[in-house]
């Protein structure tokens, strides 16, 4: 039983961490596009390079973007195809976080630095997610369980269950 509940709580990790991806996404997104909006007003000056640097990031931005929604339907419909496909996709956060966490220390202020939220986000997205794909390569076994039984078959209470192995 102890594996069960092992298992559910590393599938809603996984699941977790699926939709963080997502919303880390979507957060590139709205910056690619706050950054071309910014570098295309006739008055930008030298803020026109805002837009060089947006359509550097669009691809690499919509390529995470799109391996984030697959990690999600990964995750939801199998655990552990999601758990191993978000693991690119956390080590590119935890690099984000790092390099979001060096530019806020040579800034000289970090107290008062925008930077440090999502720096910690990454950080933490990133690290957890790399640490759940090496849980489940030492431990298969806690990640193999879906929390849903396959289609045409019911669900089983957790007393049925224990009730059957008394037996």
């Amino acid at each position: 039983m102890e594996g069960d509940v092992r298992t559910r709580r590393v599938a809603h990790l996984a699941r977790a961490l699926a939709v963080g991806h997502v919303c880390v996404a979507v957060a590139a997104i709205i910056m690619v596009a706050v950054l071309l909006y910014a570098g295309t007003r006739p008055n930008a000056g030298f803020e026109g390079l805002y837009a060089l640097f947006a359509v550097v990031l669009a691809i690499p931005t919509a390529l995470f973007a799109v391996a984030a929604v697959r990690g999600v339907h990964l995750t939801f419909r199998e655990p552990p195809e999601g758990v191993v496909g978000s693991a690119v996709l956390g080590a590119t956060e935890g690099a984000l976080g790092v390099a979001f966490a060096a530019g806020v220390a040579v800034s000289g202020a970090p107290a008062s630095s925008p930077l440090i939220l999502p720096a910690v986000i990454l950080l933490v997205l990133g690290v957890t997610t790399v640490w759940l794909t090496v849980l489940r390569a030492r431990h298969p076994s806690n990640c193999r369980a879906r929390l849903t039984p396959p289609r045409g078959q019911p669900r089983r209470s957790a007393s049925a269950s224990s009730r059957r192995g008394k037996r």
